[in-house]
């Protein structure tokens, strides 16, 4: 075990106080967090239990999430006899993994001019993401491994809590998206940074359509790594929580998997993805669709793009196209500048009115078309200043 990698995990979550395993217990119930001792392996079971609000993520429970990690790897730095696994997982009878972040308030607060309250939730759930991604980077250095179980629906912030585990097995119950730019807004929670890896053109056009995807998909492109079908996910979280070594996960996973049936859809549209969503900008995406040869598939992208915010497509292209070459850690702190500069914007408040809050699904864009949002692209958005509240 590499003292140096601990230290450097140390540093990375240093802005939070380690506390002990009751007080994060006891964080909140919108979190069920279970750790269990055996000898020198520890299993730790964190449980969203929001079921009504298909497992919506808090600045409470980003929080929450965080010092659970912190714990464990200050328990990893202290002894280094000890290895760990977390397996994230929603509570029995959710309809989603995690639905992503909870936005109605940042809206709300933003239409008073309350900027803090935003500013503390996205760095709050951006760090969040930096702490798992960093673990993910030193898996060959840190006896910790991270399995995500996820069924049903899983989109924005819940993609940026399972993206990083080292395991992420769906079901064919999947629905994953990044639909932010329906909202007025961008995909974050480090997007900038996994969506460009993705095969392909597969990240851009995720990322400006909003395309939900299903397991076969997810398998397909790499953001999943292990199929188990639904009926049998209770039992394999059971059988994951009797491991005793980090090198039972993957047999474990193994001997609940089976062939999955379905079709995806972005392998059998890869080649007209690659060829259009490849371009060098969001014009020129539009006039490959219009001109694509397979005519049904190009009209339906087109009518996807053309429902979305203008000023969203743009700045989601820039941000793709940046986070390319980015450290999860540099984008993470471009995604926190670009979505406090998004919460000045007519667009975010009017889509969530329209998605979220009136459901009327009726957004009134501004600037409202592609053309004219490409004439001022350099100042679809305001330039603010707004160091995050919580290091990122």
């Amino acid at each position: 075990m590499s003292r140096e990698a601990l230290d450097r995990a140390t540093v990375l979550l240093g802005h939070i106080t380690p506390t002990h395993c009751a007080d994060v217990e006891d964080a909140s119930q919108d979190l069920l967090i279970d750790r269990k001792r055996k000898g020198n392996f520890e299993i730790v079971t964190i449980e969203l239990n929001k079921p009504r609000s298909l497992n919506t993520l808090t600045v409470e429970m980003a929080e929450t999430i965080m010092n659970t990690f912190g714990v464990e790897v200050d328990r990893l730095r202290t002894d280094p006899e000890l290895s760990s696994m977390v397996l994230l997982q929603a509570c029995p009878g959710s309809k989603g993994f995690c639905a992503g972040g909870d936005i109605r308030p940042l809206a709300e607060a933003c239409l008073v001019g309350d900027f803090s309250v935003p500013a503390t939730f996205f760095s709050t759930g951006y760090s969040m993401s930096a702490c798992l991604g960093y673990i993910q980077r030193q898996q060959a250095l840190l006896p910790l491994r991270v399995v995500a179980l996820i069924n049903g629906i899983c989109m924005g912030g819940g993609l940026g809590l399972s993206i990083f585990a080292s395991h992420r097995v769906v079901t064919e119950n999947l629905v994953l998206a990044m639909p932010e730019t329906g909202i007025g807004f961008f995909p974050d929670v480090g997007a900038s940074y996994f969506l460009p890896r993705l095969p392909g053109a597969i990240g851009m056009y995720m990322a400006l359509t909003g395309q939900r995807i299903n397991a076969a998909d997810a398998l397909y492109c790499g953001i999943a790594t292990h199929y188990c079908p639904s009926a049998a996910l209770s039992s394999l979280s059971v059988e994951l929580q009797k491991i005793t070594d980090l090198n039972q996960i993957d047999a474990i996973i193994a001997g609940v998997e089976s062939k999955l049936t379905q079709v995806s859809l972005l392998e059998a549209h890869r080649h007209s993805i690659d060829e259009c969503f490849g371009a060098p900008g969001v014009i020129e995406i539009i006039e490959k669709l219009k001109s694509h040869a397979d005519q049904k598939w190009a009209a339906h992208t087109l009518k996807q793009l053309l429902s979305k915010s203008p000023t969203s497509l743009f700045e989601t292209f820039k941000a793709l196209t940046r986070g390319a070459t980015q450290t999860l850690s540099d984008a993470l702190q471009s995604d926190f500048e670009l979505s406090m500069r998004f919460m000045r914007s007519k667009d975010f408040a009017e889509g969530v009115r329209a998605v979220l809050i009136d459901k009327d699904n009726k957004p009134k864009w501004t600037p409202s078309t592609i053309e004219e949002a490409h004439s001022i692209q350099d100042q679809l958005l305001p330039v603010v200043s707004h160091p995050p509240p919580v290091s990122i």
